[in-house]
């Protein structure tokens, strides 16, 4: 008989982009950008990425098809959020074949009750069956305390939905991603986006840590993840980050980086960089 032996941690690497498909018309038409995204997201060769605002169907497609023939698979989202993930390494279904966990929350927002979509799966890695639950994160923008007291009103109706998953699968660990649209640190009086700290706190006091200020190792960790117009007027704080992948405190993250491109805003790819996280999860 063979006795295998798995590790107790895995390295899994995780990204996370927002590409501004739609909403960007001081950058190059998406035609001319979404080979040069698709290009910045295979340089790292994340096991996972998570995608923001990728465009209505059009868009999305010439997206998924070159992500397709980079070796990535779209899975779960909605409302131009989407999880990817590489098929070399990554699937989204278990050793019997059956489907896992996915399903796609929308958040209500605002006092009209608009609602926004944000994906759940569940991944495994092939290699060692080690699974984890990621969650693709976009909540809403702007700055102000009415702002971001809805924003943390999505990140707890979200937190909710899976909490009966933690209940039921204790061990399997959680890593939630994208564009939270907060801030890592406390507000001060030069930052004109001072209200965005709520789902930070809450974030920490759930018991996530930030993959970039835990990381062993960094780069570019000082510059900022949003690129800004040069008319931009906001006092930009130094390593302003908007976007993040945030991991349970258990978890051990080796290198954190940023993708930054040193252009003028119109040269852009996206008015955000990616970051990216290798982190090694519990794998029984």
């Amino acid at each position: 008989k063979t006795l295998i032996v798995r590790a107790d941690m895995t390295k899994i690497r995780f990204a996370t982009y927002n590409v501004c498909a739609e909403h960007c018309p001081k950058l190059r038409a998406w035609s001319y950008r979404v080979s040069r995204v698709t290009a910045v997201i295979k340089s790292k060769n994340p096991d996972v990425v998570t995608l923001q605002e990728t465009g209505g169907y059009t868009r999305l497609t010439s997206l998924t098809s070159r992500m397709k023939s980079s070796g990535y698979t779209r899975v779960r989202g909605g409302s131009s959020r989407w999880i990817f993930y590489r098929t070399a390494t990554m699937s989204a279904r278990d050793y019997k074949g059956a489907a896992l966990y996915g399903k796609t929350v929308h958040v209500q927002y605002g006092s009209n009750g608009k609602r926004q979509a944000i994906p759940i799966q569940l991944l495994r890695q092939t290699s060692t069956n080690a699974r984890v639950l990621v969650v693709n994160f976009h909540l809403q923008a702007l700055d102000f305390t009415t702002k971001d007291q809805a924003r943390l009103s999505e990140f707890r109706q979200v937190s909710n939905s899976i909490a009966s998953f933690r209940k039921t699968y204790p061990t399997i660990p959680v890593v939630k991603a994208g564009d939270f649209n907060s801030l890592l640190h406390g507000n001060t009086r030069y930052d004109s986006d001072s209200a965005r700290w709520r789902v930070y706190n809450q974030i920490k006091s759930d018991g996530y840590k930030d993959a970039r200020t835990s990381a062993r190792s960094t780069s570019n960790a000082s510059a900022s993840s949003l690129n800004k117009m040069s008319d931009d007027r906001r006092r930009f704080p130094p390593s302003f980050q908007l976007d993040h992948i945030f991991v349970q405190r258990n978890a051990i993250v080796t290198a954190w980086g940023l993708l930054t491109r040193n252009v003028s805003y119109g040269s852009q790819y996206s008015d955000h960089d990616m970051i990216w996280a290798d982190v090694s999860l519990r794998s029984r």
